[in-house]
């Protein structure tokens, strides 16, 4: 009887290699969902500064900040984004949008992710806040205003 010589891999070296190529795998995803977290937060933080130097076009034409008081947030029910969308229309064509909406992992809440302008009142001062709410990538929001 004649002795063969088998060539090839064993299973144990294909079970390892499949398992080193699915750890690699994992890390690099994980990285890359860091960065795409990172890459929003830094269109979240372009947007507040488009938006904040439209309201300084306003406030330099008008002498005060745009619409009505309080809150606006971007994905408000009542309108109120619209209205300050329309009084900014000479300054900017539209108001931008959060770059991931509402598909973002952890938004569990209509506040996660959105950009919120805060004014005295209609028309009052120049005085306004404006912020991107709870960023992904790092604590706290941020912030650009006449008061900040």
């Amino acid at each position: 009887m004649k002795n063969k010589k088998y060539r090839g891999f064993t299973l144990i070296e294909l079970l390892i290699v499949v398992a080193i190529i699915g750890l690699l795998s994992a890390v690099i995803m994980i990285q890359l969902d860091k960065a795409r977290m990172k890459s929003r937060d830094s269109q979240r933080k372009v947007d507040i500064s488009k938006i904040s130097m439209a309201i300084e076009q306003y406030i330099t034409n008008n002498r005060s900040s745009p619409t009505v008081g309080g809150s606006m947030v971007a994905n408000d029910a009542d309108g109120s984004w619209s209205i300050l969308e329309s009084e900014l229309k000479p300054y900017i064509s539209s108001l931008p949008k959060d770059p991931c909406g509402a598909g973002c992992s952890g938004a569990s809440s209509s506040k996660w992710f959105v950009y919120n302008y805060i004014t005295a009142g209609p028309h009052i001062s120049s005085d306004y806040y404006l912020y991107a709410e709870n960023l992904e990538s790092t604590s706290g929001p941020f912030k650009m205003g006449s008061s900040f």
